[in-house]
């Protein structure tokens, strides 16, 4: 580590906890200690010591288009511009709320299978109220289905390919893979 990357290590140990704001930025995975951002645009991050990353993790999918991304940054500047906060209601919470509603009902489809792939492939056990929490689920699901007049094809397509690589990764037992860093 760095002097400057020293520096701000301890002085995030004396306000957060372990010195970083999640468990997974702590590096105890995969070893060492943990760089800190200066900026990002695009697929790179660059760090604190002007070192350039290829950033394969994008803020966990958060920023599927890349840091920065100029319509991205836009739609902000424009939020803002706005106003920040009215302390009353606003379109834009209605409108954030149904979005939110939708994509809940669209992953739901995605846990059911997770579940259903470790009560058959991995043998996994549920509990009197895990048992009711899946019949809910899978109710709210053909409830909507009833509803729309769809099957969600592609809330289950997503599900299978989230189900079966986690259910590779469990069976493989394979490492986190680090990030790679240009020199």
């Amino acid at each position: 580590m760095t002097d400057r990357v020293t520096d701000w290590f301890a002085r995030a140990q004396a306000c957060i906890p372990g010195g970083v704001n999640s468990p997974v930025r702590a590096f105890g995975a995969v070893g060492g200690d943990p760089f800190f951002v200066a900026r990002a645009t695009g697929s790179h991050i660059v760090d604190t010591d002007g070192r350039d990353y290829l950033d394969y993790v994008q803020s966990w999918g958060a920023s599927i288009l890349g840091h920065a991304h100029p319509a991205i940054v836009d739609a902000v500047q424009r939020a803002a511009a706005a106003g920040t906060s009215y302390g009353a209601p606003t379109e834009r919470e209605v409108e954030l709320a149904e979005a939110i509603a939708a994509t809940v009902a669209k992953r739901t489809p995605v846990q059911i299978v997770l579940i259903v792939l470790g009560i058959v492939v991995l043998r996994e056990q549920l509990n009197r109220v895990q048992w009711i929490a899946v019949a809910i689920a899978t109710a709210g699901v053909a409830y909507l289905t009833f509803e729309t007049g769809h099957v969600p094809w592609a809330a289950f397509s997503v599900a299978a390919s989230f189900g079966f690589y986690g259910l590779i990764r469990k069976v493989a037992k394979v490492d986190a893979l680090p990030g790679l860093a240009r020199p």
